[in-house]
């Protein structure tokens, strides 16, 4: 599905796609490339309808047994490694498992769509990303991180410091294609008030390319464990790796290694962040959000600054808006308390009483 350019007759603006994730709906937005300053739904990863993302999971994938699931090969594909289970059991006791705590990114740590429409436009003008402490103060401290995010952050890197955890890696279905995820980790840890690098790495859509059925992609733990990352331990061995996530249906070992939480969606505007956007024309982005009666999808971007900044900036959120209706705030989401009761859980994996 290609998104409409949207252009004038004087100013086109060249913006490259960076995610195929999936919306509401479970299907993938595909976008030709290059987008002109159309950044609709770029990292949307919805998902299963809130409260489907129970511990038991939509029920779409089988339970594995015990032949260890990996990727296999170059496409991408979940598939046995040759191993019998008991072959790998006389292999488990003679080499360590790592403790390797995952984190998904979009609808597990926050709500992430409006935000990366903004940040890619930020992008576009600037040349980067909007400096991690205003994206923090403006847009994500406002509700699209997920309550418990900053507490889960800092029991995991408490759990990391004291020998409990090897490693905190970000593994997410989005595309990390100019470094976006990598820009998400560094607002994560610095809303965490964590340092660089606590979450050292980060596992993306490039990294995993099979496509599960709700339209996101499949997650191997064993990718996690190799030579390079763990030589003391047995390449693929993800015994001890679990993963915080609201697909729990699309992680290849199964649910069971699944602390699993609802999808959390709260819509946060982008307009905050983009008003902080160098060159930004305040006053007539007001006048158009105040025409339409505070209402993004109704904005009218008059021709007097259709060819700026401020009016092609306006256009593409108007159009995401248009295709992803803005929804009104939750009271229910801003309590969401699923990331405590993680924080609790990991403790108890990792460094049981």
């Amino acid at each position: 599905m290609a998104a409409a350019a949207l252009s004038s007759p004087h100013l086109t603006l060249d913006v490259p796609s960076n995610h195929d994730t999936p919306n509401s709906a479970g299907m993938l937005h595909y976008y030709d490339e290059p987008v002109h300053l159309s950044l609709a739904g770029d990292n949307y990863d919805d998902g299963p309808t809130r409260g489907l993302g129970t511990d038991d999971g939509p029920g779409l994938v089988t339970p594995v047994d015990n032949t260890r699931l990996t990727l296999s090969g170059d496409d991408g594909k979940c598939g046995s490694d040759g191993h019998s289970g008991t072959c790998l059991g006389l292999m488990h006791q003679c080499t360590p498992s790592p403790n390797i705590l995952c984190l998904d990114m979009d609808e597990t740590l926050g709500s992430f769509g409006p935000f990366c429409i903004a940040a890619k436009i930020w992008r576009h003008f600037e040349g980067s990303f909007p400096p991690p402490q205003i994206a923090v103060a403006t847009h994500l401290s406002q509700g699209a991180f997920r309550p418990g995010m900053k507490e889960l952050l800092n029991t995991a890197a408490s759990l990391k410091q004291s020998g409990h955890l090897d490693e905190i890696v970000i593994f997410t279905s989005a595309s990390n294609e100019g470094g976006y995820v990598d820009y998400v980790r560094q607002c994560v840890e610095l809303f965490s008030n964590l340092p660089p690098g606590t979450v050292s790495r980060i596992i993306s859509k490039e990294h995993s390319t099979m496509p599960a059925p709700d339209g996101a992609t499949m997650k191997d733990l064993g990718i996690l464990v190799d030579n390079k990352s763990y030589p003391g331990s047995q390449p693929g061995d993800a015994r001890n790796c679990i993963i915080v996530d609201d697909k729990p249906h699309n992680i290849c070992q199964g649910t069971n290694v699944c602390l699993s939480v609802r999808p959390y969606d709260q819509w946060v505007s982008p307009m905050e962040l983009l008003e902080h956007l160098p060159g930004w024309d305040r006053r007539a982005s007001q006048e158009c959000i105040e025409h339409a009666g505070g209402k993004l999808p109704d904005i009218q971007v008059p021709d007097s600054i259709a060819d700026t900044k401020t009016g092609l900036s306006l256009a593409a959120v108007v159009h995401d808006a248009k295709q992803y209706a803005p929804k009104p705030w939750s009271d229910t989401l801003a309590a969401d308390t699923d990331l405590f009761h993680t924080a609790s859980r990991i403790i108890s994996r990792f460094a049981p009483q």
